[in-house]
């Protein structure tokens, strides 16, 4: 039963979101350590409250594109959006 609900989830477009904000936040959150930046530093380059940039960052809210290639532009990273077919049959 449980394994079914999870393979349900896996395929809910909220699921998935709140997967891929948090895989973003996880992102950010290494090339900020590797680069030795803090929250407040990237706040301060990007004209944002230090609050907004960590509900970002901590998956509490989505991360618009234009947040996410401002991001990459002061932390030196270029963002790279794929689209995979899953399933060439739904429509």
């Amino acid at each position: 039963m449980f394994e079914q609900n999870i393979k349900e989830w896996r395929n809910d477009p909220e699921f998935i979101l709140e997967q891929t904000k948090l895989d973003i936040g996880e992102q950010i959150c290494k090339i900020m350590k590797d680069k030795s930046i803090s929250r407040k530093d990237l706040a301060y380059k990007m004209c944002r409250q230090e609050k907004h940039l960590s509900k970002m960052i901590n998956g509490d809210t989505t991360i618009p594109i234009y947040e996410l290639i401002k991001i990459g532009t002061i932390l030196g990273f270029k963002l790279n959006i794929n689209l995979e077919v899953i399933n060439e049959n739904k429509i």
